[in-house]
């Protein structure tokens, strides 16, 4: 395995899975690209809120409540779970993505245009990213009690409505509150229908009505620091589902692609350009390589990357720890050469897809030393039939392009072991 992150707690994602959730995953688990980033990113931050004791022993209890509807819905209804979370899995990053960049946005800001993104901002976490991350939970949770009312099936697109999560509570047999923690409707109507008014001393009051006019609650007057609670609870909450849902996906993707549930007419987001160069230049660090430069010509994405020089096969040792002490890590490192052709289908075929709107990708190589070694270009209609090392026809794969001057150029590539605590 050639995977690289810069971040300590994405490298050992897995390991940190199976000493913390171990008792979810299943003989079936197969951790794809997908949920594999899913877990990194939400173990990463996790390490940066850094938790109380108490606030880290719920959020584990959120993670187990969301996975339990997934699971016991999927003895029920197996193909209707899996289907759901496959209509949505795609969209997880980009949401949290836009809740992150809210998130980080808000602390430059002070007065009223603080509190107008915090209230922004927690819009996003209710529509933006709850309503999707939820929908597979609410089908579970809808097929263990048995509900047939309407706001409990996902939308079209595959969202739920946010009034079957608030509804939740009224159906469970022992209520925890743990899956709707920092979502308050009041607040979400009221900033919805813009039923607010800010005051003085970072103060904002609040009330919610019916359409006739008929105050239902409040007037309610929150500071500012506890409208960034309340955003902050409810991203913690949403990251305990978003994990529940990667252990759910790790557990049931080979049984989806097997069996052909995922939906014909599911629809992949088309990325913004900064999200995927983003995620071009993980997966040429991956395949161990470096980028120069991303751009687009027209209806063609150019890539001019450059190979790394030979680092030493060793062990390297990962230390992570905090007030509560420390854990180490070992994992082996080695160098292999391969082809450089394999190595540069591997980041396209990793990287982009027809939803990102290009027509051909143009990939121009360079050595370490800064010497060409040549380019391969291929259709997007081609790429979406590259079979890649699981077909392991290289020859063939690479009678796809269109050009194809990289010829049996070698370059060196970095293999990483699975980490082992020690």
């Amino acid at each position: 395995m050639n995977r690289t992150f810069s971040n300590p707690f994405e490298i050992v994602a897995g390991v940190e899975l199976q000493r913390q959730f171990g008792d979810l995953l299943t003989y079936r688990a197969k951790m794809s690209d997908l949920e594999y980033g899913l877990v990194a990113s939400m173990l990463a931050n996790m390490f940066v809120l850094q938790l109380s004791a108490e606030d880290r022993r719920r959020w584990e209890q959120t993670v187990r409540a969301a996975h339990y509807y997934l699971d016991r819905g999927a003895l029920k209804r197996t193909s209707e779970i899996c289907q759901s979370y496959a209509r949505i899995n795609d969209h997880i990053s980009g949401a949290f993505n836009d809740v992150f960049r809210k998130r980080d946005a808000v602390d430059k800001l002070i007065g009223d245009e603080c509190i107008e993104a915090l209230l922004s901002l927690y819009k996003t976490i209710t529509e933006g990213l709850l309503t999707i991350i939820a929908a597979p939970v609410i089908v579970g949770f809808r097929h263990v009690y048995g509900i047939k009312e309407p706001v409990f099936n996902p939308k079209p697109d595959g969202r739920i409505d946010i009034k079957a999560i608030e509804l939740m509570e009224d159906w469970s047999l022992a209520p925890s509150n743990l899956l709707k923690d920092g979502l308050d409707r009041h607040v979400r109507n009221a900033y919805a229908h813009h039923r607010y008014r800010i005051l003085d001393d970072n103060v904002v009051e609040m009330w919610d009505e019916t359409p006739q006019g008929k105050r239902t609650w409040g007037p309610k007057r929150f500071t500012f620091s506890e409208i960034q609670d309340l955003c902050d609870r409810l991203i913690l909450t949403c990251i305990a589902i978003t994990l529940a849902l990667a252990i759910f996906g790790t557990n049931y993707q080979q049984l989806m692609i097997d069996r052909g549930w995922i939906p014909p007419d599911r629809v992949s987001p088309p990325l913004r350009f900064e999200e995927l160069r983003l995620l071009i230049e993980h997966y040429a660090e991956y395949n161990s390589f470096q980028v120069e430069s991303l751009q687009k010509e027209n209806e063609e994405l150019v890539l001019k990357l450059k190979t790394r020089p030979r680092g030493i096969d060793q062990t390297e040792k990962i230390l992570l720890g905090g007030p509560g002490g420390a854990r180490r890590y070992d994992r082996d490192v080695r160098f292999e050469q391969k082809l450089v052709a394999e190595m540069a289908l591997g980041v396209l075929q990793r990287t982009v897809k027809p939803s990102d709107g290009f027509s051909t990708y143009r990939v121009e190589i360079r050595d370490e030393d800064g010497k060409d070694l040549g380019e391969l270009a291929i259709s997007s209609s081609a790429l979406e039939t590259v079979g890649g090392p699981n077909r392991n026809d290289l020859l063939s794969d690479r009678a796809l392009a269109s050009r194809d001057s990289l010829g049996d150029s070698m370059m060196w590539v970095r293999f990483e072991s699975a980490p082992r605590s020690r």
